[in-house]
C-alpha cells in the first residue's frame, strides 16, 4: 500500500500498489515483456511483522498482491529469512511465480524446501520461455535463464533459525555455475536476479555486495541488483569503475537498481539478434522509474496513481494493521525523535537503550556476567539518509501507540548481550565515528556525515562518554575494513567518569544482526555470546513502556565533538526538526532547504 504505517499516513514516496501503475505501462510499451523481484519482499513493513507474528498460517498479503502482478520468477533477500524457514515457507506457499535462489543449499541430506508439482518450492535456477517476431516478421521461442542471488551472510545474520540446516556459496561462484549448467540446458539469455548491492572493490568469495562483479561474467546477459536501497542508472553509483550511470550499464552489461519500498520500477530493455550461434544481445539499457518526485517547494507529489486491484488484494491486512498500529501501550513526557541522532543527542535512542538494559539485567540475573559494567548499543534506523526527509522518528510527547514502539525500533530483530572488552569498545565505536567526513580545522562548510554510512550502523553506546575528534581520518570504511591504522578519533572514552581500558570487560546488549557480523563492526569475532535469545529488541521495549507509568528520558549527549576552532559544518535533518531546535545539542544557523527538501544547519565546531 502507500502508506506510510509509522507515521500513520498516506505517502506518495512508497508502495507496491504504486509500482504496479509503471508495470502496466511499461508492458504496454513492448510487444514482450518479463517481470522479476530481487529479494526482501516479505518483510520491512508493519504489515509484514503483524502477519508473521500473528497470522502466519494464513495467506500472506504480500504474496497476493505479487500474484496479482504476474510474476514472472522471484528470489529471495536476506529479510526473508528474519522469522524462520517454517514460516518462510509458508509464505511462499501460495505463491503462483516461480521462486529461485541459487547459492543456499541444505546441510545434510534434509532438504531445505518442500517439494511442489515435483520441484523444489524455491529452485536453483529457471527458464522463462516467450515468443518472439523479428523484423522479418518469423516467430521464434527464446529461453531466458533465471539465477537468483543473496548474501551469503544470511547464515550468519539469522543463525537461531538457519543453522546446521542452511550452507550457502560466494555470489559470482554460484552466479557461474548456474548460468553455464542454463546454457548448457538450452538457455539462450541469462538473467541474474542478484540481491547483492554494487561495489567497486576487488571481489573476494563471501563478499556481500558483488552485482558489479555478476555484471562481468561474459555467461550474463542483464542484472537486477538490490539489498543496499540505492538507485542505479542514477548519481548513487557513479564512481563504480565501468558503471555508466546514464545508459545503466556495469561492464557493458544491463543493470538496475530500484531504491527500495515500491519507490521505483527498474527497467531493462534489450535488443536481440538471431544468429546461426543463437540469440545474441546486440543492445541494451537500463533506466530507474520512479513513483514520485520532489517540486522546486520541496514538496513530493505521486506521478502514478495507485492500481486498485492490489489495493483490493491486501485490504484485510491493511485494516488490521491500521487497528493493530493505533492500539494505545504507554505515555511519554516528552517527545521521541531522530532528528538530532548524529550529534549526539536521541530520547528515542535513550529509551531503546533503557528498556534493553532493564530486560538484560534480568535475563544476567544469577549469572556470573551479571557483575559486569552493563551497556547498551542502539543506532538511529531513521535518520534520514536514501529514505529522505521525512524518514525520521517521532513520536509526540503523550499517548505510545504501537505504531510509535515499531517507530522507535522498526527492525525485528532479536536481544543479544555480548561479553566484550574495552578494546573492542574502543574499535566498535571508531567504526561508528566513520559515519563522518574528515574536517579541516579552520575551514568553512564542510559536509558533516558521509550519506554512504547507513544510520543503522552508527552505534552509539549507552553508560559511555565520549568524543569524536573529526580532524582525524576514519580508523575503518563504511564496511569495517581498516584504512587508517594510526588514527584514532574517539577521545576521552569513560564509564562512570573512569577511563576505559582495553582490558576492562563489559556485557553489551545489542541485536542478533550486529552480534552476527552485520554492519562489519571489528571485534564481533572476539566478543563472548552472554545471552542469545529470541525475544525480539520492540518485544523489551513494549514490556517497559506497559510497565511504565510515563516516559521521562535524559537528554544528555552521549558523545560530544571535539572543538576545532574557526570552523563550520553542515548537518542535514528533517524540516520537522525546526520545531524541536531546544533539544538540537550545538546551535545551529539555519540555511534553509536542500534540493532535496532537507532541512540544512551550519553548525560551529
Amino acid at each position: 500500500m502507500a502508506y506510510d504505517y509509522l507515521g500513520d499516513r498516506p505517502s506518495h514516496r512508497v508502495g507496491l500498489a504504486r509500482t504496479a501503475r509503471l508495470i502496466e505501462d511499461a508492458r504496454r510499451q513492448v510487444p514482450v515483456s518479463v517481470l522479476f523481484d530481487n529479494g526482501d519482499f516479505l518483510n520491512g513493513t508493519a504489515m509484514s511483522d503483524l502477519h508473521a507474528r500473528q497470522k502466519p498460517e494464513e495467506p500472506h498479503p504480500v504474496i497476493a498482491a505479487m500474484n496479482e502482478l504476474g510474476y514472472d520468477a522471484v528470489t529471495l533477500g536476506n529479510h526473508e529469512f528474519n522469522y524462520g524457514l517454517e514460516t518462510l515457507t509458508q509464505a511462499l506457499s501460495t505463491a503462483r511465480f516461480p521462486l529461485v535462489s541459487s547459492n543456499i543449499h541444505p546441510v545434510g541430506v534434509r532438504p531445505i524446501w518442500p517439494e511442489v508439482n515435483g520441484h523444489p518450492l524455491v529452485r536453483r535456477n529457471f527458464i522463462v520461455e516467450r515468443r518472439l517476431k523479428t523484423g522479418e516478421g518469423l516467430s521464434f521461442t527464446i529461453k531466458i535463464g533465471i539465477v537468483g542471488l543473496l548474501p551469503p551472510q544470511i547464515i550468519q545474520w539469522d543463525r537461531r533459525h538457519l543453522l546446521g540446516r542452511v550452507a550457502t556459496s560466494g555470489i559470482r561462484e554460484a552466479a557461474q555455475l548456474e548460468a553455464r549448467t542454463l546454457r548448457r540446458t538450452g538457455a539462450d539469455i541469462v538473467i541474474a536476479l542478484s540481491h547483492s548491492g554494487i561495489s567497486d572493490k576487488p571481489y573476494e568469495t563471501g563478499d556481500e555486495n558483488a552485482s558489479a562483479t555478476i555484471a562481468a561474467l561474459p555467461e550474463i546477459d542483464a542484472v537486477l541488483a538490490g539489498h543496499t536501497h540505492r538507485i542505479f542508472p542514477g548519481p548513487d553509483t557513479a564512481q563504480v569503475t565501468g558503471a555508466d550511470p546514464i545508459t545503466g550499464l556495469i561492464h557493458g552489461t544491463p543493470l538496475v537498481e530500484a531504491g527500495f519500498w515500491g519507490s521505483h520500477l527498474a527497467v531493462i530493455d534489450l535488443e536481440l539478434r538471431r544468429t546461426q550461434f543463437g540469440w545474441i544481445v546486440v543492445a541494451a539499457r537500463g533506466d530507474a522509474r520512479p513513483i514520485a518526485e520532489r517540486d522546486r517547494a520541496g514538496d513530493v507529489r505521486a506521478l502514478v496513481k495507485s492500481v486498485p486491484k492490489i489495493e483490493a488484494s491486501v485490504a484485510p491486512a491493511h485494516e488490521h494493521t491500521l487497528t493493530e498500529m493505533r492500539r494505545p501501550v504507554g505515555e511519554t513526557r516528552k517527545p521521541l525523535h531522530s532528528f538530532f541522532s548524529l550529534l549526539g543527542t536521541d530520547r528515542a535512542l535513550k529509551i531503546v537503550a533503557d528498556a534493553e538494559m532493564k530486560q538484560v539485567t534480568r535475563l544476567l540475573a544469577g549469572q556470573q556476567a551479571s557483575s559486569l559494567p552493563l551497556l547498551c548499543a542502539t543506532a538511529p534506523a531513521k535518520s534520514g539518509g536514501r529514505g529522505g526527509p521525512d524518514f525520521y522518528t517521532l513520536v509526540p510527547a503523550g499517548p505510545i501507540n504501537l505504531r510509535g514502539l515499531s517507530d522507535l525500533y522498526i527492525f525485528p530483530n532479536t536481544m543479544t548481550v555480548l561479553g566484550v572488552s574495552g578494546a573492542v569498545l574502543k574499535n566498535w565505536l571508531e567504526h561508528s565515528a566513520g559515519a563522518f567526513h574528515q574536517i579541516r580545522p579552520r575551514l568553512e562548510d564542510q559536509p558533516l556525515y558521509n550519506q554512504d554510512y547507513p544510520s543503522f550502523n552508527f552505534d552509539v553506546i549507552d553508560g559511555l562518554t565520549y568524543q569524536i575528534d573529526l580532524s582525524r581520518p576514519a580508523r575503518y570504511d563504511v564496511d569495517g575494513r581498516l584504512i587508517a591504522p594510526e588514527s584514532r578519533r574517539i577521545r576521552h572514552l569513560r564509564y562512570k567518569g573512569a577511563p576505559v581500558r582495553d582490558s576492562d570487560r563489559f556485557a553489551l546488549a545489542t541485536n542478533n544482526y550486529r552480534a552476527t557480523g552485520g554492519g562489519g563492526f571489528p571485534g564481533v569475532e572476539e566478543a563472548d555470546v552472554l545471552v542469545e535469545t529470541l525475544m525480539t529488541n520492540r518485544e523489551a521495549l513494549a514490556r517497559y513502556v506497559e510497565a511504565s507509568d510515563y516516559l521521562d528520558p535524559d537528554p544528555t549527549p552521549v558523545f560530544t565533538f571535539t572543538g576545532l576552532g574557526g570552523t563550520s559544518v553542515l548537518f542535514e535533518t528533517s524540516p520537522a526538526a525546526r520545531d524541536y531546535l531546544e533539544d538540537m545539542p550545538i546551535a545551529g544557523e539555519d540555511l534553509g532547504n536542500t534540493e532535496d527538501g532537507f532541512a540544512r544547519f551550519r553548525l560551529r565546531l
